[in-house]
């Protein structure tokens, strides 16, 4: 963090005594968001994990209302032709890097809930709300870089969670087999442990 600030005021010290009138304008606002940031760090640390998926939905739905605020000019900046900031009360944030976090949390959580459950309307069709809303948000800003890397973890997630979905009646099944077919157990055995090639032979 030390380098970062010195490579912040070498960086910008001359432009922002033109600019603004004095060599630390930059560096205090690095301070001002440095600061923000460990009181974030210290509260989610402070944050239970049955809290945290309670405060998730809320988290996730602020974050994606705020991205949504940049579309309207009256709040949103538009910079370098893309509205990926917000300006409120003499500061500027961009609420996409809190959705990306909010994303993450919340889609956890969404997944753990929905881990058993396979029909359309109930399963599939919330996560995929939760995935192409954000990204239809983003591509107006237009942001395509984050709509693609929302999806791409929204993806490897899925494939994490169905995939630990596969172990958990993996190992139902042998622990029902196992009462009437021990051949039937010995079948199951490598997909539960997630070793696909089987037992060596004489094993």
């Amino acid at each position: 963090m030390l380098a970062g600030l010195i490579f912040v005021y070498a960086a910008s010290s001359v432009f922002a005594l033109e600019r603004f009138g004095s060599p630390f304008y930059f560096l205090k606002k690095q301070l001002f968001g440095l600061g923000i940031g460990i009181i974030g760090i210290i509260a989610v640390q402070a944050l239970s994990l049955p809290l945290l998926k309670k405060l998730s939905p809320l988290f996730f739905l602020v974050s994606l209302l705020a991205t949504a605020l940049t579309l309207l000019s009256s709040f949103g900046q538009r910079i370098h032709g893309s509205s990926r900031w917000i300006s409120l009360a003499g500061f500027s944030a961009q609420p996409s890097e809190l959705l990306k976090i909010s994303f993450i949390i919340y889609f956890a959580y969404v997944l753990s809930k929905k881990r058993y459950k396979y029909s359309f309307l109930s399963g599939y069709l919330p996560v995929i709300l939760i995935v192409l809303i954000p990204g239809l948000i983003l591509l107006r800003q237009p942001d395509f870089g984050l709509s693609v890397t929302l999806c791409v973890t929204a993806i490897v997630m899925m494939s994490f969670a169905q995939f630990q979905n596969s172990a958990y009646h993996a190992n139902h099944c042998i622990a029902y087999s196992r009462r009437c077919n021990f051949n039937m157990a010995q079948a199951l055995s490598p997909a539960a442990s997630h070793d696909f090639y089987g037992p060596l032979a004489g094993s």
